[in-house]
């Protein structure tokens, strides 16, 4: 394989001084490297000299593409990713798989750090965007959460501003807040009808407008929609998404808690059953004694007398002082471990949850502020009241913790103290004061499975399985965490109603190859491209235009290019392999839809590469440079200007 990249790069290097003989300096290449697995996906940052890519079996890499460009992170997805967008300013990543799962990472100096999920699509996802809103935020706080002990997880983006992540699917399109709160979910009806396939969004850069680019068989319709209650309700949207946030983090430092606090309980009983009741309870078997531990134990308390069994599996078990000692004073940090896991992650986490779901509660009184975000009071309310019983069951359980740790040491003690009597140790027994010991609450606490919520609890921690019954911890929290999915699964679907379509126009009758949307002040530019044409749509108040390019290549990928002028940048098959070209739009006349008059352009500019076939292409329209994959391994970077980016 070695070997092979080294012949394949000089071939490469050869190929590109023959290139760069007959095209002179445009479109001046600044990198190449072949990589080692085929590429899927391209995607650039907006504001960034970021790059993403996706290979064959979902690795994402991201590059840092400036000067010299190199890795900065890299993840093994478990999921088919089928669309990859980055958060403006380059601090997060989107991904959306064919699952119809969103996953968003927090780009950070250790690399990708998953911050949240999203199962908002049955089907896969199409597309992902995220944009920055027009105006910032100072970074959301209230009075209270001086007094809530700061969240320990890691999955809250507190991030000044406010960001609109939207992810299109063949059946419905998402706008998630920050990339965590989401709060609209539109049906492809809501926006066309059942023939029609979204293809591309924009909003303007007020997020007062946004347009929709569809297909059918019927060919390209340009859709229109009124969008100022996200600009109106931004500050709204902004506070909601904190609030939701908040909460997100406290519901996954509660499962995690919950989840190490039954699992450290678990290996305290199990292990307390294993070494001394169901070791009782072996000896019982193995010489014919009929009662239970239970029964023999009770007697044992009662009058003093030991069974022979009984008593040589006391003196064997309990030799190693110093080893006793060790377990118990294991057992003592381990139940320490509970109550704090308990205490301060479990019960101040929930009274997190009471304040901001109180908030939301609040905010549903108030329809005017708050209406177009479906916030029902009765469901939140519902959340309140299972929060107040999980606070009480808290305290409550860790009373009774509390408890089978005193019992259990006694019991140890207990047992330790019959091995002194037994062996007539009465010198060390004078030295030693035995522990007072209530045997039958030992017994009650161990066979009562309603008193800790522990359902059969005995039976269960002999078995290891779970223990938990339906007025357990966890299957509380479960029913919380069910509640407030369910409440958001409502809210989602009144936002939709207040956006407004407006317009819908047909630009052609023919299925493009590839096209490029974008807003220009109040107009809508759209590029297409097919075989050897490129066509130009401007839809605004003062005319719906466009103009026809004949191009010499057959057209792959095109891209609307305005940072310095209003250009196209088409990438597509030459004669001898792959030619960018550039046209500069400037100066063409236009003409009304439909009337198919051809433009010629007179400033041009393209380059060949020579026997490579381009297959994926992205442009980065602030840094003027763009990006390409060759034979789905040869990965370059283009200078589009000829700037010093090198």
């Amino acid at each position: 394989m070695y070997i092979a990249d080294n012949i394949l790069n000089v071939i490469i290097v050869f190929s590109n001084i023959f290139t760069i003989l007959n095209m002179g300096d445009a479109f001046q290449l600044v990198y190449e490297h072949v990589l080692s697995s085929d590429i899927r996906i391209i995607s650039g940052c907006k504001n960034k000299d970021l790059l993403a890519l996706i290979t064959e079996d979902d690795t994402i890499i991201i590059k840092r593409i400036s000067h010299k460009p190199k890795n900065v992170a890299s993840i093994d997805e478990i999921i088919k990713i089928t669309t990859l967008a980055f958060k403006e300013d380059g601090n997060a990543i989107a991904i959306g798989g064919d699952n119809g799962l969103i996953k968003v990472y927090y780009l950070e100096s250790k690399g990708l750090v998953l911050v949240s999920e999203h199962s908002l699509h049955s089907e896969a996802i199409g597309i992902l965007n995220w944009l920055d809103f027009p105006r910032q935020f100072s970074k959301a706080s209230y009075i209270a959460e001086r007094y809530i002990p700061n969240s320990s997880s890691k999955s809250n983006l507190n991030i000044d501003g406010l960001s609109l992540l939207y992810s299109i699917g063949s059946e419905n399109i998402n706008l998630i807040a920050n990339g965590q709160y989401p709060f609209a979910t539109f049906s492809k009806r809501d926006l066309s009808g059942e023939q029609f396939s979204l293809n591309a969004l924009s909003f303007n850069e007020n997020l007062t407008r946004i347009v929709g680019l569809f297909t059918s068989p019927a060919g390209v319709f340009i859709g229109t929609y009124n969008s100022l209650i996200l600009n109106r309700k931004s500050e709204n949207i902004y506070d909601i998404a904190h609030i939701f946030t908040k909460c997100e983090d406290s519901f996954k430092i509660l499962e995690k808690s919950l989840k190490d606090a039954q699992k450290e309980w678990q290996f305290i009983s199990n292990s307390f059953l294993k070494s001394w009741l169901g070791g009782i309870e072996e000896v019982f078997n193995k010489n014919g004694v009929v009662e239970s531990v239970q029964e023999v134990l009770f007697q044992c308390a009662g009058t003093g007398v030991i069974p022979p069994c009984l008593a040589k599996f006391i003196k064997d078990g309990m030799q190693n002082a110093k080893q006793i000692q060790l377990n118990e004073e294991k057992l003592s940090l381990q139940v320490k471990n509970i109550e704090i896991l308990l205490l301060q992650n479990i019960y101040h986490q929930l009274e997190n949850l009471a304040f901001y779901i109180s908030t939301l509660a609040s905010y549903a009184n108030c329809p005017d502020t708050y209406g177009p975000f479906g916030l029902d009071k009765s469901k939140f309310q519902k959340i309140l009241n299972n929060l107040n019983k999980l606070l009480k069951l808290t305290n409550t359980t860790m009373e009774l913790i509390s408890d089978a740790h005193y019992d259990i040491k006694n019991t140890l003690s207990w047992l330790f103290n019959w091995n002194i009597r037994l062996n007539k140790e009465e010198e060390q027994a004078d030295q030693l004061e035995e522990s007072p010991v209530n045997m039958k609450k030992l017994l009650d606490f161990l066979s009562d499975s309603d008193r800790i919520y522990f359902k059969s609890l005995r039976n269960n921690l002999k078995s290891g399985g779970s223990a938990w019954d339906e007025a357990s911890l966890i299957s509380l929290y479960q029913k919380v965490r069910k509640r407030w999915v369910e409440a958001f699964n409502y809210s989602r679907s009144v936002f939709p109603k207040y956006i407004i379509k407006q317009n819908w126009i047909q630009i052609s009758n023919t299925i493009p190859k590839d096209f490029s949307m974008r807003w220009n002040e109040e107009a809508i530019i759209v590029a297409t491209c097919i075989r050897n044409n490129a066509s130009i749509y401007s839809l605004s108040n003062q005319g719906n235009l466009m103009m026809e390019i004949p191009i010499s290549i057959t057209a792959k990928h095109i891209s609307l290019y305005t940072k310095n002028k209003f250009q196209i940048v088409i990438v597509g098959s030459a004669e001898n392999g792959s030619e960018i070209l550039e046209i500069n739009l400037e100066g063409l006349v236009w003409s009304p839809i439909g009337s198919e008059k051809k433009v010629t352009p007179t400033e041009t500019q393209s380059r060949i590469f020579v026997n490579d076939e381009v297959t994926l292409s992205n442009i980065n329209q602030n840094r003027g440079i763009a990006a390409f994959t060759f034979n789905e391994r040869l990965f370059r970077i283009v200078d589009l200007e000829d700037s010093d980016f090198a």
